[in-house]
């Protein structure tokens, strides 16, 4: 295996592997909030269904994969995959928020039910600065 040296990791890469960590640790604060909870009124991914958690599990793999290589496992095809599980994250986020906060059954981004939180802003914005990284990386590496 390997010895992992930070050095050699682009900063498109430290992109993507930060993006991963970002939205599993946003994963856990607001990402719709409604005054019809209980508790603190807010809903986070893990609530929100599948096209919530989804996203979140594909850029914490998109940032696994990443860095596989410095740790001494190659990657076949990592930039096209690291883009496509990007791309498909961001869809999906974007889709979740169009269709409304899920288990309220109330309006979405064009409704007046509750409001998108913190989370799932940053959430979405890791999604697109993860894929920006790799069509980044794709361009301006010398090794793809």
């Amino acid at each position: 295996m390997a010895r992992f040296d930070a050095r050699l990791v682009t900063p498109a890469e430290w992109v993507g592997i930060g993006a991963g960590v970002v939205v599993l640790g946003v994963s856990f604060l607001p990402w719709y909030r409604t005054p019809d909870l209980p508790a603190f009124g807010t809903i986070t991914a893990w609530d929100m269904g599948f096209m919530a958690w989804f996203p979140v599990l594909l850029l914490a793999g998109a940032g696994v994969l990443i860095l596989l290589p410095h740790l001494g496992t190659p990657v076949r095809d990592l930039v096209p995959i690291w883009f496509g599980l990007s791309a498909i994250a961001g869809t999906s986020l974007v889709l979740r928020w169009v269709s409304g906060p899920g288990p309220l059954n109330g309006a979405g981004i064009f409704g007046e039910v509750g409001a998108v939180g913190f989370g799932f802003f940053t959430a979405l914005v890791a999604a697109m600065a993860s894929g920006v990284a790799a069509l980044g990386f794709r361009v301006f590496s010398r090794t793809t």
